[in-house]
């Protein structure tokens, strides 16, 4: 099944009774037509809204063949499209539930995104080969709640992004005063070689709902979770680290972590992390990380229920910290030594 196609949008605009609609626009004007036209009265209970050229390469061409079932309830995706250096040049229909945005090269943040403001159904979010954007967006004191619905956000080959969500001005509130991210189920980051840390710690509280978090090849990222300090916004030193050990936080549904191709990355956290449903943790390539803070509250350290392991080399499991001395001991079994990615 592949996209349905006219000449003009109008005449696409003009057909009575679709519900289910796969359509191809040739740029965002045309795509602003159809969202503007009058004669789009009834609402469409399935679509996929494809805005710019396939034939770039083989994953994008692929979209050509999926069936209804691999897409989608209600999707738009952007391939090489001029959306603006904050996104103002993109208008969504605001049912929209998995937005795709790929090779949009002008956008340094999408702050002006109106979904991410409006759209209460937006679930999912993708980006990849977008090479100015920076950030997510620029949190403000005036700023509205953004990507409460959000379950799956990936991320990859965005070579100047360095942070989800920066903030802006003295008096901006901590971010777990809202419920950005707090549906959030699934954060993947790949090939963003700017980053130097995940998160911050004030956002964790907002992350309840978080089941996997997967990085790979992220040259830079130094930290998963990184403590901010309150006065200046800055990270914490390492020479107020050793105090930092004590701190305790949260993940309670964490079910799969996932560092691979990690060169400089040195902490997952400096406290403790607590994640009694962890069931899979998979370190590759990580030289620099010495120590895994994962703690159950009924267990103890290192007795969380994993049921696989996934290190490499072997020279950094048998050096690894974990817990106390027992520990490596009893998740030896779990412990698969090979290179080669498992997903």
């Amino acid at each position: 099944m592949g996209f349905f196609k006219t000449e003009r949008v109008e005449e696409m605009a003009c057909l009575k009774s679709l519900e289910t609609l796969r359509y191809q626009f040739c740029d965002l004007s045309d795509f602003k037509k159809y969202l503007k036209s009058p004669d789009v009265s009834q609402p469409l209970i399935t679509y996929f809204f494809l805005i710019g050229q396939l034939g770039v390469d083989p994953t994008m061409d692929y979209l050509l063949y999926m069936t209804p079932e691999e897409v989608f309830y209600k999707e738009v995706l952007l391939n090489n499209c001029n959306i603006g250096e904050k996104g103002r040049f993109l208008e969504l229909p605001e049912d929209v539930s998995a937005l795709s945005i790929g090779r949009c090269h002008d956008a340094r943040s999408l702050c002006d995104v109106s979904p991410f403001k409006h759209a209460p159904s937006l679930k999912s979010f993708v980006m990849w080969e977008c090479d100015r954007i920076e950030c997510l967006v620029s949190k403000s004191e005036s700023s509205p709640e953004i990507f409460e619905r959000l379950e799956s956000l990936y991320l990859k080959t965005l070579k100047n992004f360095f942070v989800l969500i920066t903030r802006e001005g003295s008096a901006t509130p901590p971010l777990q005063s809202n419920s950005t991210f707090a549906h959030l189920k699934s954060l993947t980051i790949g090939a963003c070689p700017s980053m130097k840390n995940l998160f911050s710690l004030d956002l964790l509280p907002n992350l309840k709902n978080l089941e996997v978090i997967e990085v790979d090849d992220c040259h830079k990222m130094e930290e998963i979770i990184a403590i901010e300090e309150e006065e200046e916004g800055t990270m914490v030193k390492d020479s107020n680290r050793s105090s930092n050990r004590n701190t305790v936080t949260n993940l309670s549904k964490l079910r799969a972590l996932k560092l691979s191709n990690l060169p400089e990355l040195k902490s997952i956290f400096h406290g403790v992390v607590i994640c009694g449903s962890l069931q899979e943790i998979l370190v590759v390539n990580c030289p620099e990380l010495k120590r895994i803070p994962l703690f159950d509250p009924v267990l103890g350290i290192g007795q969380i229920p994993l049921r696989r392991i996934q290190a490499y080399p072997k020279e950094w499991w048998e050096r690894v910290e974990w817990g106390n001395s027992n520990s490596k001991n009893v998740l030896q079994p779990l412990c698969v030594l090979q290179e080669a990615l498992y997903y």
